[in-house]
């Protein structure tokens, strides 16, 4: 454990023991005493959202990693105000409410606790998965546009190699497949499997282009090659028609 996590948790440690002690000093206060035969449901009511928010304060690193700082953050406010709320009610109707009617209101309070914590964790919840199908979305298509561009690079290199109408012809088709990959849905975006199966496939044929591609410096047949290249760049641009095709059906 390093200084700033031993100084977080003894912030922490501090603080819920602040609380934790005028709490209780404020529960057995001689206000207590005026309406005896209520203080234990009282008490009780006012311990049960102390310890939740004890737990919800102390767990608050596991907490995140498991489900997020927007999940946490949401059922951190909800506890403490549900802490609040339980105090504040407490106190004002301490000397007047009979025992069924606290019960009945504390434990309609904790309802709508349970409620609103439930509810803004799984907001939260799929905002985090969210945010998390964004930045894989963002790291394919990176690593396509890796891909894409270097076969673009080791394409130009083939200028030495082909005559000028097969360089042409050879970088107009590529570049037609371009332009339609870059039209195309993002990759990553669809969890169809269908998709997701073109998505492999049309990784695995720019694979096979790049490996082609640079077999072209120690091949002796060019011609067969060049029509290898060919071949695969026109099966690649099917490949992404038929991807765009299963994700609109």
């Amino acid at each position: 454990m390093n200084n700033s996590s031993a100084g977080t948790y003894v912030f922490k440690g501090i603080s819920l023991l602040i609380l934790d002690v005028v709490t209780i000093l404020l529960v057995f206060s001689v206000w207590a005493l005026l309406n005896i035969s209520l203080f234990p449901w009282a008490f009780g009511a006012i311990l049960i959202t102390l310890i939740l928010l004890n737990i919800v304060f102390i767990s608050s690193k596991n907490l995140m990693e498991k489900f997020g700082i927007g999940s946490y953050t949401s059922v951190l406010i909800c506890t403490i105000v549900y802490y609040l709320i339980t105090m504040f009610f407490t106190g004002t109707s301490y000397l007047s409410i009979s025992i069924k009617s606290y019960i009945i209101i504390f434990l309609i309070l904790t309802f709508f606790y349970v409620g609103a914590a439930a509810g803004l964790y799984f907001a939260g919840l799929r905002k985090r998965e969210d945010v998390d199908k964004q930045k894989d979305e963002q790291l394919k298509v990176s690593d396509l546009n890796l891909r894409i561009f270097s076969i673009e690079e080791s394409l130009v290199q083939t200028k030495d190699i082909f005559d000028k109408i097969k360089y042409e012809e050879l970088f107009k088709l590529f570049n037609d497949m371009n332009e339609r990959l870059k039209s195309s849905t993002p990759f990553g975006r669809t969890t169809k499997s269908v998709a997701v199966n073109f998505e492999n496939r049309i990784i695995a044929e720019l694979n096979q282009i790049n490996k082609e591609v640079d077999s072209l410096k120690s091949s002796e047949n060019h011609d067969e090659n060049y029509k290898t290249i060919i071949g695969l760049i026109s099966e690649l641009k099917t490949l992404i028609i038929n991807r765009e095709k299963s994700i609109v059906q």
